[in-house]
């Protein structure tokens, strides 16, 4: 990453969108580079018409998965159906894999579509740090705690000061339960250094909800919440929280779905719900 593009890149690393629109803007680079962070970036405020719109024409192989994965989005947004988006980027996968923009998007939309395997798949095929990130998180949200630290090690060696290597080690502290502090000095020290970005406040909102600490959590991702409505960590944890805290989370569920259709929450209660129907179907067949 060029170091003119240094502040667009963190700031999308930690979730301020605009805040890296508006970096991009201050930036003389008119790099393919820069062009893939400011799309992603609309993609990351659910801005999915300027991407598929003004990317509809992209010949760059990162753009044109870029322009799929807003396409998914936005079907998915419309409840419509999106499996020829999936085959699309698929496509792209295969026959422009050599492109590692093609690669963590490709990652990014099966991890959003809940196909684990795939995201695994195309993200090892990737050498870049972001690509790392997606394994880490892929390992954690399966339980494999050692595949993400041997994941994180290497984005050590490549990079331990990296913003997104920091992000990676804080998310392992975390489900390393006696390690929840030192995950939040982490996001602390993030804090300081580049603000009260989403990413951060639902780090810190994370550490208190391991603690148990619900009720102190719940304000800083209400915080993250009026910074961006419709960022997936934000409304997951706001589930969780408010059902913990006997709080109405079905608003933040609805929006999750909207958002991130495969993520593993909305996976558990589709589950939930659909064995809870099979059974009272069940047991008025046997009256």
């Amino acid at each position: 990453m060029g170091d003119d593009l240094f502040d667009v890149h963190t700031n999308y690393l930690l979730g301020s969108y605009s805040a890296a629109l508006s970096e991009a803007e201050k930036s003389k680079s008119t790099s393919v580079e820069k062009s893939f962070l400011v799309y992603r970036s609309y993609i990351g405020l659910a801005d999915y018409n300027t991407v598929i719109v003004e990317l509809a024409d992209a010949e760059e192989p990162e753009l044109q998965a870029v322009r799929v994965l807003a396409q998914y989005l936005n079907a998915a947004e419309q409840e419509q159906p999106v499996a020829q988006h999936v085959a699309e980027m698929e496509k792209l996968v295969q026959e422009k894999g050599f492109s590692q923009g093609v690669l963590v998007v490709g990652a990014t939309l099966y991890a959003l579509e809940g196909d684990r395997d795939q995201c695994v798949r195309i993200a090892h095929q990737s050498e870049s740090l972001e690509a790392k990130a997606i394994l880490v998180q892929q390992y954690l949200a399966s339980g494999r705690v050692d595949m993400a630290d041997k994941e994180y090690k290497k984005m050590c060696a490549a990079d331990e000061d990296a913003v997104v290597t920091q992000l990676a080690g804080a998310w392992l502290c975390l489900n390393k339960g006696a390690k929840v502090q030192e995950g939040d000095y982490i996001f602390q020290d993030l804090g300081e250094k580049y603000g009260r970005t989403p990413a951060v406040l639902n780090g810190h909102a994370l550490c208190f909800m391991h603690r148990g600490s619900f009720d102190d959590a719940e304000p800083l991702l209400r915080e993250a919440l009026e910074k961006n409505t419709k960022y997936a960590d934000t409304l997951a944890n706001l589930v969780v929280c408010s059902q913990h805290l006997n709080k109405q989370p079905l608003r933040f569920l609805r929006q999750l779905k909207g958002v991130a259709p495969g993520h593993p929450l909305v996976k558990d209660v589709d589950a939930l719900e659909h064995g809870f129907d099979r059974a009272c179907a069940r047991y008025a067949a046997a009256k």
